[in-house]
C-alpha cells in the first residue's frame, strides 16, 4: 500500500516517512477504530458508478477500472425555524432548510447535517452543523457542530438540547452536498500476481483539503488465469486477460462494501459500511 494524491501523482515523501516511522496502517486503524465508531457519517447512497455492469472494458496501467460515488440522497426539511444557542455557539436555521441524512449516531439517534452556515461561534465564525432526533419521533431535539475537516458528526464536539422540539419531514436531495468517491485502479503485475488497488476520498463537503491524499489497499490475484473472478471491496469483476500494461475485464456486480477515506491529521483510513 502507498500514499498517493487522488490524481495518483507523486507521493508526499515527508508524510510517508512520518507514517512509516510510526506504525502500520492496520495498526493505526485498529487504535483509532473505537473513536471512529462514535462518528456518524454522510449516508452512503450510491449516486453514480462506472463502467456499467456487463460492459467489457480494456484499460491501461495505473488507470481507474471502476469508480463509484456515494453521498446522502435523502434528508430532512425543517417545518419550523430554529434560533437557539448554548455557551459555545449559536444555531440558526430557517423553515424549509434541508439537512442531509447521516448514518446513525453513537446511541442510535437519527443525525442530519449540512455544510450551509447554521452555527456560529466567536472563534470559528459561521459553519455548517447537525440536528439530532434522539427518539425517532420526527422532531429534532438537539443540535451540534459538524466536524468540517472530516464531514462527520462527532458527539464529543459538543451537543446542546433545543429549547423546544422542531418538526421535520423526509425529502429527496437532487444534488448531495457530501460526496465520497471510491476507485479501483489497475496496478499491473506484481510478483507474478495481478495487482488491483482501491482507495477513496471526500470530493464534496464542508472543508476539503487542497491536496487530498489517499492510502491504497492492495488486492492480488492469479495473473495467469483466464477469466478469473476478482472481488475488490465488494466490486466483483471477471478478468479476461491482463498484461503489465493493460487489463481487459467485465464488471459482474458493482458497488463497494465499505467507504474509506484518509484522516488527514491522523494519517489512518476511516472506514464505514455501505448498507
Amino acid at each position: 500500500m502507498s500514499f498517493t494524491t487522488w490524481g495518483r501523482s507523486t507521493v508526499a515523501l515527508a508524510l510517508f516517512a512520518a507514517l512509516a516511522a510510526c506504525t502500520s496502517m492496520e495498526q493505526k486503524e485498529a487504535i483509532l477504530a473505537p473513536q471512529f465508531q462514535n462518528y456518524a457519517y454522510p449516508k452512503p447512497d450510491l449516486v453514480e458508478s462506472s463502467p456499467a455492469v456487463g460492459a467489457k472494458q480494456t484499460v491501461a496501467l495505473n488507470k481507474i477500472i471502476y469508480t463509484a460515488t456515494y453521498g446522502p440522497k435523502h434528508g430532512a426539511r425543517l417545518l419550523a425555524d430554529i434560533n437557539d444557542e448554548n455557551w459555545a455557539f449559536r444555531f440558526t436555521a430557517s423553515k424549509g432548510a434541508t439537512f442531509s441524512a447521516f448514518t446513525r449516531g453513537k446511541n442510535g439517534e437519527a443525525v442530519y447535517c449540512t455544510t450551509v452556515p447554521v452555527t456560529y461561534s466567536g472563534l470559528a465564525g459561521n459553519l455548517g452543523g447537525c440536528l439530532i432526533d434522539r427518539t425517532g419521533d420526527g422532531t429534532f431535539d438537539a443540535f451540534s457542530r459538524l466536524n468540517h475537516p472530516l464531514d462527520v458528526y462527532d458527539p464529543s464536539t459538543g451537543v446542546a438540547d433545543l429549547a423546544s422540539s422542531v418538526p421535520y419531514e423526509m425529502v429527496e436531495i437532487g444534488e448531495p452536498e457530501f460526496l465520497i468517491k471510491m476507485n479501483v485502479y489497475f496496478g499491473g503485475i506484481e510478483g507474478g500476481q495481478l495487482l488491483l488497488t482501491s482507495a477513496g476520498a471526500r470530493t464534496k463537503g464542508a472543508d476539503l483539503p487542497k491536496r487530498s491524499l489517499t492510502y491504497e489497499d492492495k488486492h492480488l490475484f492469479g495473473a495467469n488465469t483466464q477469466d478469473v473472478r476478482a472481488n475488490v471491496d465488494g466490486v466483483v469483476m471477471i478478468i479476461h486477460s491482463a498484461t503489465a500494461s493493460e487489463i481487459t475485464y467485465t464488471v459482474e456486480s458493482g458497488g463497494f462494501q465499505n467507504i474509506q477515506f484518509l484522516h488527514q491529521g491522523r494519517l489512518a483510513n476511516i472506514r464505514y459500511p455501505v448498507n
